[in-house]
């Protein structure tokens, strides 16, 4: 079972009395709150999800996806340096 909630007004979500939070306490397991300008969806993991587990979610509409973190998985990595950042570091 899944729960959706629509609010009319911003996004607040997973905290303690608001329905999403009550909604995962009462078992559901996951909850997506809409609203005007966001989805937001919470899904209970009980462990840490790997990357492709996380990218499953986000569903097939996206021709690219960065990802932060995930260190220890097998993706591809790409290294960015800031020219500002690495000038300040060797002076």
């Amino acid at each position: 079972m899944a729960t959706i909630k629509h609010v009319p007004q911003g996004v607040s979500f997973d905290e303690p009395g608001k329905d999403s939070w009550r909604h995962i306490l009462a078992g559901s397991e996951a909850t997506a709150i809409s609203s005007l300008d966001k989805i937001v969806m919470i899904k209970p993991a009980g462990r840490d999800a790997s990357l492709d587990e996380v990218a499953r979610l986000l569903g097939e509409d996206y021709d690219i996806i960065l990802a932060e973190g995930f260190k220890q998985g097998n993706a591809p990595k790409i290294e960015v340096h800031c020219s500002e950042i690495l000038r300040s570091l060797s002076v």
